[in-house]
């Protein structure tokens, strides 16, 4: 077994109340190019559509055979559908960096040193104590510690997660209670699985030392204490909740990662088809050429 995947294996060790210094760990990126790497990738993908490289091998080879039809026919069409559909795909990831820049830059309360900080999303990182609302959304997956209600629950809606318009609970642990002094003065500690995009599921514990011991006891944590990141909280509650996931690392991010252009069923077959005509007429043009020889 390699030293990689071991790693993988092992849980998630967060001190909760951590003291850190200030990396975008929270930063989300949802765009497809860089300003290096928009007109190399975007070729390339254009050119993957096998009708596309029809043309522009008919374009190269219209510029070696002496004929009365000139290149251009075929080069400046070619040319002007991939320079627009460039300029779409161009404008479309532009306000997808717009839209990361506002994600980022939005402000979120968190707690440090025992202090209340207002910070942007981006910085906010592992082990960080988070002050929620219902005024803004959440900006990373939490765990629920403490809710301004009076049985420690927060009712959130989910729509930007599954779709689904209904309210659901998420409990604070139980035998857990907020402490912000033991925080700031104690190692308390979430174990945790590494990130998946399961939505459904999740296992953790909270280590805490109780009673002047130095045995850790074990709260047990599941998905009814996860606070995810997109959901918002319903009424007038002030949640407090430890930064577990952060950035491309939440539930969130994990489900809406980019896995390359997604084409229609007809696109396939248009494919086939025009790779088949180009097999046959090499063929033909093969078979023309050995019998006037």
């Amino acid at each position: 077994m390699t030293r990689s995947s071991t790693t993988e294996k092992q849980p998630l060790r967060i001190k909760i109340g951590a003291t850190h210094q200030q990396q975008a760990l929270n930063r989300v990126r949802t765009t497809k190019y860089t300003w290096l790497t928009f007109v190399p990738l975007n070729f390339y993908e254009q050119f993957r559509r096998a009708v596309y490289f029809y043309f522009l091998i008919i374009t190269i080879i219209s510029f070696f055979v002496n004929d009365t039809i000139s290149p251009l026919t075929s080069l400046l069409p070619l040319l002007f559908v991939m320079i627009v559909t460039a300029l779409k795909e161009g404008i479309e990831d532009y306000s997808r960096s717009k839209n990361d820049k506002m994600v980022n830059s939005a402000k979120v309360t968190i707690i440090r040193n025992g202090k209340e900080q207002c910070i942007d999303s981006e910085y906010v990182q592992q082990g960080d104590l988070v002050v929620v609302t219902s005024k803004s959304y959440i900006p990373c997956d939490l765990v629920l510690l403490h809710s301004s209600s009076e049985n420690n629950i927060c009712v959130v809606n989910t729509a930007n997660l599954d779709g689904e318009t209904n309210l659901k609970p998420v409990f604070a642990p139980t035998n857990y209670t907020y402490d912000l002094g033991a925080i700031v003065n104690h190692l308390i500690h979430i174990v945790c699985e590494r990130p998946t995009p399961d939505l459904y599921n999740f296992n953790g514990r909270i280590e805490t030392l109780t009673n002047g011991t130095d045995n850790p006891e074990a709260i047990p944590l599941t998905i009814e204490n996860l606070l995810l990141r997109g959901v918002r909280i319903r009424g007038p509650e002030r949640a407090v909740g430890c930064a577990i996931y952060t950035g491309m690392y939440t539930k969130l991010q994990l489900n809406s990662r980019y896995t390359g252009n997604k084409s229609a069923s007809s696109e396939h077959y248009i494919n086939k088809f025009i790779i088949a005509l180009i097999v046959g007429m090499v063929v033909v043009v093969l078979i023309l050429y050995l019998i006037e020889r």
